[in-house]
């Protein structure tokens, strides 16, 4: 069958998803007569893909219902797994909270907010996308029934994703953001007339349809949508524990990271990167555009907190005593903090614990001994077995929480808390500051830098400090460790693990490090930085590139360039989509809502154009921030609010036939080898940090990108440029 798109004569933008997706469809089946099993009837008309949206999400063919319901379904040793978020999580929904009370409504640093995200893993285990793609049981012969549409095309792999994530969402009839592209206005957006509004979708969901690189954000950056995939991810990993060999779960991880785990030479730089790509991709299986955070400790919202236990802890009144010291821990990720939302305090007092529990709903903690000192102040002394099935609550509401995790909680002989004094003394050092960040990145040489190789090992100093110190500071001890009942056979997750009182954090110990969720960001901010050297160093090579990871199908040459690899490091960034079909003379953007803590943090800001077309015509673009009248006039000397130029190099009227210089498809043939296409859709990347500096230094905080083309023919009136996006992305 061909693979069949839909036709591109109308811009998709004047429609809502939903009908996108019936369009994706009703394109595909083309011709065909096929009756489906008596939900189609050719000579009337009807089609199951023009059906209402809730009469659509429950067609069934071949008995199969089309849409799966909330929840994901996986194979294990050829059975279906059922995959739910546990009854007191609202990480299916996606849903950011309002606390009324305490300090746990936070939302993330870097607004804007991303709006509600529905089902992750939905539209992966929907009929319809194994349909699709001719996924059992829709293989035949091998499986009972013929891949979709049915006497027509196949669906190219993009318009399937499509799908998918409309599923994800929540098959929604209509988006948030939907409004008709009328003539006119579609008339008003080409000239800068009117503003492209910004993408309610993650940039990663955008990339990911333009096979472009995904963006690893600083953790506290993420909107609510992201912490809910980030979630839903690992309860996903977490439920499939029960299947002690499937490599799909997620004590999997922490047991190759003990197993396996390179230290204290070249390859502890190269092993983990490969390490954190093989798990992202295992994440990307369930949801695609889910990346790995990073954790920028030199932050000063975590120094505020970190170099000396905090102090101030939000409590409810109904806790008159101040947390003594023992209990007091740092400051951790707001994402991986510990809380109890209603539904886990109905569970409990379901379960039998004294109402005074609610009083702890929307409150946030950093550590488990914090949160279980303020229980036993409102319930009274708590058994191991409360404390194993409140942790289990907890886990459930949020799987980014960790138990056995207790950062800056040192103590001396005689159970003194130590603090950040303590830590030095024993230690020699503290928590990483942005000094630490600066030295550590002037070091040139890779010997020094990453360590040495196997015929001369030594540490590189990003391995000693801060990676080693954070493992260090985020484990500490448990001032509640219990010497009869810290052992444990079973596995994390597993057994009568969360009723054990260990003695120290799993972060401390190498050998199961990983099973700590905090495991990832602090290690993707390891690899943020042996990113940031090679650009300051570039050409060094380690000096034993074609040695094997041990437990990785890579060596070590592999590891070279995250951008090879498919991400880059991001502190924030802001995307406003375009019809290509369109040709802009002007363009102009909706505010980005860049926060405060990326403007006072980031290190370069760039103006991306993603996919521009190939033209026929060369013409030039200039930048403007915040400058929305800026047209071909306007001066670029003296003006703060000029931003950059460039020019694009047009190819000429086209010499061949019908579709010669046509765009490439995105997708190749799978043999296809042959050198890129002369016309391939190129990304611009323009640095504009200068005048964002300018612009914020002056109290411009809301900004947004204004593009003016300029024709070489002045007589010309033509609009020159297309593309597929804008985007302002902040490092």
């Amino acid at each position: 069958m061909a693979k069949i798109s839909i036709p591109s004569s109308q811009p998709q933008a004047q429609k809502s998803r939903f009908q996108r997706v019936q369009d994706i469809l009703r394109a595909a089946n083309g011709n065909s007569q096929a009756d489906y099993q008596g939900l189609n009837d050719p000579t009337t008309g009807k089609y199951w893909w023009d059906l209402g949206i809730e009469d659509f999400k429950q067609v069934k063919i071949a008995g199969l219902l089309m849409i799966a319901p909330p929840g994901n379904i996986v194979i294990v040793n050829g059975q279906q797994v059922q995959i739910t978020v546990p009854d007191v999580a609202d990480y299916d929904k996606c849903a950011p909270g309002t606390p009324s009370n305490g300090n746990a409504g936070q939302n993330s640093c870097c607004t804007p907010m991303e709006p509600p995200k529905k089902y992750p893993g939905r539209g992966a285990a929907s009929n319809l996308i194994k349909a699709l793609k001719g996924q059992p049981p829709f293989n035949a012969p091998v499986g009972h029934f013929p891949a979709f549409m049915w006497g027509g095309g196949t669906v190219i792999d993009n318009d399937i994703q499509f799908i998918s994530d409309w599923i994800d969402d929540g098959c929604p009839e209509y988006d948030d953001n939907f409004v008709p592209l009328t003539d006119l206005r579609a008339a008003r957006l080409v000239v800068g007339e009117e503003r492209h509004m910004l993408a309610t979708r993650s940039t990663n969901s955008i990339q990911k349809e333009r096979n472009g690189l995904k963006q690893r954000k600083d953790v506290e950056c993420l909107s609510e949508d992201e912490v809910c995939k980030w979630r839903y991810v690992m309860n996903e990993m977490i439920q499939l524990n029960q299947y002690t060999m499937d490599r799909r779960n997620w004590n999997y991880w922490g047991r190759l990271h003990g197993d396996e785990c390179q230290h204290g030479w070249e390859q502890f730089l190269l092993w983990h990167r490969m390490f954190l790509y093989e798990f992202e991709q295992r994440c990307q299986d369930i949801i695609p555009d889910v990346t790995i955070p990073y954790w920028n400790w030199p932050s000063e919202r975590y120094l505020s907190g970190n170099l000396i236990p905090a102090k101030d802890i939000n409590l409810p009144k109904s806790i008159k005593n101040p947390v003594p010291g023992a209990y007091r821990s740092g400051v951790v990720p707001y994402p991986y903090q510990c809380f109890l939302n209603e539904k886990g305090a109905d569970r409990l007092m379901k379960m039998g614990l004294n109402a005074s529990i609610k009083d702890l709903v929307g409150y946030r903690f950093n550590s488990d001994t914090t949160f279980f000192w303020a229980v036993e102040q409102l319930t009274g002394k708590l058994t191991s077995q409360w404390k194993k099935d409140i942790r289990k609550t907890l886990i459930d509401i949020n799987p980014l929480w960790y138990p056995f995790r207790y950062p800056a909680q040192f103590y001396d002989k005689t159970g003194n808390p130590l603090g950040e004094t303590g830590m030095q003394s024993i230690f020699h050092h503290h928590f990483p500051v942005q000094q630490d960040v600066d030295q550590i990145l002037r070091v040139e040489q890779w010997i020094n830098f990453g360590g040495g190789p196997s015929y001369d090992m030594s540490y590189g100093v990003l391995d000693m400090n801060p990676h080693n110190t954070v493992h260090i500071w985020v484990g500490g001890f448990n001032p509640n460790f219990d010497p009869n009942n810290s052992d444990t056979d079973d596995y994390p997750y597993l057994g009568n693990f969360l009723g054990t009182e260990p003695q120290m954090g799993d972060m401390l110990n190498n050998l199961v490090a990983a099973y700590d969720p905090i495991f990832w960001p602090h290690h993707s901010m390891v690899d943020r930085m042996f990113h940031k050297w090679q650009e300051l160093y570039p050409g060094q090579e380690p000096f034993e590139p074609d040695a094997a990871l041990s437990g990785l199908s890579y060596a070590a040459r592999d590891a070279a360039s995250t951008r090879a690899l498919g991400y880059e490091y991001v502190m924030g960034s802001y995307h406003f989509e375009t019809n290509k079909t369109h040709a802009f003379s002007r363009l102009n953007t909706a505010g980005s809502g860049v926060s405060g803590y990326v403007l006072d943090n980031h290190e370069r800001a760039e103006v991306h154009l993603h996919r521009v077309i190939q033209p026929i015509r060369s013409y030039g673009i200039r930048v403007f921030i915040n400058q929305p009248d800026a047209n071909v006039n306007t001066p670029i000397t003296g003006n703060d609010h000029f931003a950059a130029y460039v020019a694009n190099f047009g190819h000429g009227p086209c010499i061949g036939g019908p579709g010669h210089c046509d765009s490439p498809p995105l997708n190749r043939r799978l043999f296809d080898q042959r050198a890129m296409h002369h016309n391939t859709p190129r990304n611009f990347k323009i640095d504009v940090t200068e005048c964002v500096k300018k612009l914020t230094a002056k109290g411009e905080t809301d900004l947004k990108v204004t593009l003016v083309v300029l024709d070489p023919d002045a007589n010309s009136d033509q609009n020159l440029l297309k593309l597929e996006g804008v985007s302002l992305n902040f490092y």
